[in-house]
């Protein structure tokens, strides 16, 4: 899905300051009596050498920080890090090559630890083409241990050492340079404790025999990113299922087009020709410029843009009639389905409240309708099925 592509949203020289002068030292670091070496790099040499020292470590904290308003990619403008002992470092990707910071990276061969990684592992791998071969995120583990389904990084950091931390550049544009030194607080605070919640959860993994549990979901995790981007997209574009099944491999040409499009520009897919335009157009294949425009249900003037390349995806692809459904159509269950729904997730909620997990982690609504419907779904193999299987055959 994400090409190796570096998106560069203002060219910088590097990091300056306001407001007051940050030092690359040993200084102390918040509120918990720790001193912690603090470095700000935007020399290529000097992002190298910390590479390589964090590619030696058995573990290293890491987050992201990025923009995206009118791009496809997001644009990578900080990558924080975190290494044992309480290194931690800014590496500026608008002044430092992106090779370096892929090749260091990639030298990582120990568990990176990323909170809620989803968007983490997207920039890294359309900034810089780098995804980590294995992954601790701890808001996944946090949710394994009844923590919360989503809890935050500032929370846990509250709930684990009593720190509050600030806030102030939560929404703050990270492509502009200078940033401040609030700016800059805020990214190392995004790392300081990462490696220590990472330390706190692994134990109580341990203790509670739930660390395959964590490797299980993190490595399908980081599968969505290695995997087939095309069918990743098509089956992201939930509005298929509105459409015929004789009409959706015309649709499917059209999602994928316009995927590749999005990509080439660097624009946000609805920027190309809106989700709704392509469903109209699956619907009706128009055979004329004047049709096609007559059909455009919310942005003509970019179907319009597109009209040549539109109906020769049309005049290909019309009678592609696929065997199955790429879209499953939303289907109303009955009442004995919705009854057996409701006593399955009763189950699960019974045991993962023994077990101290949050549900979702282990099955969505969507996993459990899908198991009553009797489609594939993630409760049919795997992890999850030798985790839940037992319960769920109690009630099925």
């Amino acid at each position: 899905m994400f090409a190796k592509k570096r998106t560069r949203a203002r060219p910088a020289r590097g990091i300056s300051f306001t407001k007051r002068a940050v030092r690359n030292d040993t200084i102390a670091f918040m509120t918990r009596g720790n001193t912690k070496q603090r470095l700000v790099i935007t020399d290529g040499a000097l992002a190298r050498s910390f590479l390589e020292e964090a590619g030696a470590q058995a573990h290293v904290g890491l987050d992201t920080e990025f923009m995206r308003v009118d791009t496809y990619y997001p644009g990578l403008c900080l990558v924080q890090a975190a290494l044992p002992g309480g290194r931690l470092a800014c590496v500026d990707p608008m002044s430092v090559e992106p090779e370096i910071l892929s090749d260091g990276l990639g030298r990582c061969r120990g568990n990176l630890c990323i909170h809620s990684a989803a968007q983490d592992l997207e920039v890294l791998k359309g900034s810089l083409g780098f995804l980590p071969e294995t992954l601790f995120d701890t808001q996944i583990a946090a949710a394994l241990l009844g923590r919360g389904e989503q809890v935050s990084y500032a929370a846990l950091v509250q709930s684990l050492f009593g720190v509050e931390l600030a806030k102030g550049a939560t929404r703050t544009d990270w492509s502009r340079r200078p940033l401040s030194a609030a700016q800059v607080e805020y990214a190392f605070a995004d790392v300081a404790y990462l490696l220590d919640i990472k330390e706190v959860l692994s134990g109580e993994l341990e203790r509670q025999d739930k660390r395959q549990w964590l490797e299980h979901a993190c490595a399908e995790l980081l599968d969505q990113y290695r995997g087939d981007a095309g069918s990743d997209v098509v089956a992201r574009f939930k509005a298929g299922a509105s459409v015929p099944v004789e009409r959706q491999g015309l649709l499917r040409a059209l999602v994928l087009w316009r995927e590749g499009e999005a990509q080439r520009r660097n624009r946000p897919r609805e920027w190309i020709v809106p989700g709704a335009d392509l469903v109209s157009i699956a619907r009706h294949a128009p055979t004329s410029a004047a049709r096609l425009s007559s059909i455009a249900v919310s942005h003509p003037d970019r179907v319009s843009r597109y009209a040549d390349v539109l109906l020769d995806i049309v005049s290909s692809n019309a009678g592609d009639s696929p065997a199955a459904p790429i879209w499953e159509p939303r289907v109303e269950m009955s009442a004995e389905q919705r009854a057996l729904a409701k006593r399955l997730s009763g189950r699960v909620r019974a045991f993962c409240r023994d077990r101290s997990v949050s549900p979702a982690v282990l099955a969505t609504r969507a996993d459990l309708e899908a198991l009553v419907l009797g489609r594939p779904g993630r409760l049919d193999f795997g992890w999850r099925r030798e985790v839940l299987g037992e319960a769920l055959d109690e009630v099925i």
